[in-house]
């Protein structure tokens, strides 16, 4: 295992990789010890080879010139994670599936499924419980009553991909019927289409990322780009040894700003491989070694996950394309997956009926030590945002909308961006030291030269190479 991270004092002596059994409270292992800054980067290797599988602390200790030590601990899991929750069997009732396509999860965790082979989409709880069915019977028929949520009709014909934005709006490839539908529940509880977007030949997955909709348009071999609103923005249809061959599963990370990062990862199943681009379409890597892969996520560090379907296991990969992990748990042929914020993978396991949730034993949190001549970081930030508004929402008669941003620490930056419902930018500011009201930052955004209308503003938090987000909507009359 590389062990990566900083030691960083001006009067270093030495630093030292040590680690010991999580059950354990007094013996330590050594794995390397150097005499060297580390600025960022590589700080050993611990070769995990013959350990039980099992929880682990990994301890980093440094010492400067006059002894003084600074200690940090992680907890470290080896081995295969486990699961943690299991949706369904074969059936058509609630709770049931008949071949699960894709999935996707609201902001509060709920848990979105295209029961492909039943014409519908089935929600749970976080824990799995069943919320609501939309769809699943012939249309202008009464659909299954969803927990105080209403009745709903059928829309579907062999839904496949699936994305749920910000403000609760759900896209939907319904496959069969060639379109990308984008649907929202109304106050009495129906289900109503509120924009269709057709042209296709049996779209799969789809990905919502910063006001654009990424569309897998499989039999046309080609990735096609909207906006929220339906205006067509491009395609891309070529790969590094060739064109795309039954693109099947789709994934962007920051589509719209910071385009230098921009990533598209398409799973081109056909071809067997998996490929990265960045914004322009231009190839970054090709990842090969699949067989028919599907499903795709990438998690916040950049590892790319897989569902390598036909092998019937999901790969994770380093973001220089590198396999370092496999889940092989019984699957078969395994399609849509996702990760929750705790980084937990839930997959649509397709042929045998169900969606499971992989993950690590809970542990206690990380311990820290630190003196204060030494500074390293080792640990993954808690760094997230608290609450985000804007007010007065809707702004009228000339007040000016004020952003407010709370966070659970301080950051490096802030980005503040604003679009048209149609996804074009308008507006954008940079926030920069410490909060600037009380423990929030404030922004005031002066509309004099804008139209009254719907505004979409994404807030980009960054601190410490880690970037956290949230796209909201306001309202501007004039």
């Amino acid at each position: 295992m590389e062990v990566t991270g900083r030691v960083f004092d001006l009067h270093l002596k030495w630093y030292r990789l040590d680690y010991r059994k999580y059950e354990e409270t007094k013996w330590y292992i050594a794995i390397s010890t150097k005499e060297k800054i580390v600025k960022e980067g590589i700080l050993g290797y611990w070769d995990t080879t013959g350990l039980e599988d099992g929880w682990y602390v990994l301890r980093l200790v440094a010492q400067d010139c006059v002894k003084n030590e600074a200690i940090t601990e992680v907890e470290v899991y080896i081995g295969q994670p486990e699961k943690l929750l299991e949706i369904g069997k074969k059936g058509k009732e609630d709770g049931e599936f008949n071949h699960p396509g894709y999935i996707a999860l609201d902001k509060e965790g709920n848990i979105y499924v295209t029961d492909t082979e039943n014409d519908r989409i089935q929600v749970f709880s976080p824990e799995g419980e069943h919320l609501l069915t939309i769809g699943g019977l012939p249309a202008g028929k009464a659909g299954a009553q969803g927990k105080g949520r209403g009745k709903q009709g059928s829309i579907f014909n062999k839904p496949t991909g699936i994305a749920v934005d910000e403000e609760g709006y759900i896209y939907v490839a319904d496959r069969n019927n060639d379109r990308v539908v984008k649907i929202e529940q109304k106050a009495s509880g129906e289900w109503e289409i509120v924009l269709e977007i057709t042209g296709f030949n049996k779209p799969h997955g789809v990905c919502f990322t910063d006001g654009l909709l990424y569309v897998a348009d499989r039999n046309n071999d080609r990735i096609q780009v909207f906006t929220s609103s339906g205006v067509y923005v491009r395609t891309i249809e070529t790969g590094i040894t060739g064109d795309l061959n039954k693109p099947q599963g789709v994934f962007t990370v920051d589509s719209r700003e910071q385009l230098a990062e921009s990533r598209i990862y398409i799973s081109d199943r056909n071809n067997d491989r998996v490929l990265v681009l960045n914004s322009t379409g231009s190839i970054i890597m090709e990842i090969t070694g699949l067989n028919k892969p599907d499903g795709i996520v990438v998690n916040g560090n950049g590892y790319i996950y897989v569902a390598d379907s036909n092998n019937d296991c999901i790969k994770k990969y380093r973001p220089d394309g590198v396999l370092v992990a496999t889940i092989k748990e019984s699957f078969n042929k395994p399609q849509g997956i996702v990760l929750d914020e705790e980084g937990n993978i839930l997959i649509c396991d397709s042929n045998n009926d169900r969606v499971v949730k992989y993950g690590l034993p809970p542990k206690e949190k990380e311990k820290k030590y630190a003196s204060p001549r030494t500074n390293f970081q080792f640990q993954t930030s808690s760094f997230k945002l608290s609450e985000v508004y804007v007010y007065p929402n809707p702004a009228k008669n000339g007040k000016k909308p004020t952003f407010h941003i709370e966070l659970s620490d301080i950051a490096d930056k802030i980005e503040i961006r604003i679009y048209t419902i149609s996804a074009d930018l308008v507006h954008k500011a940079e926030l920069t030291g410490p909060p600037n009201k009380g423990t929030a930052y404030e922004y005031t955004w002066n509309t004099d030269k804008v139209a009254s209308g719907v505004y979409l503003y994404l807030i980009r938090a960054h601190k410490d190479g880690k970037t956290v987000k949230t796209l909201k909507k306001m309202t501007i009359i004039k």
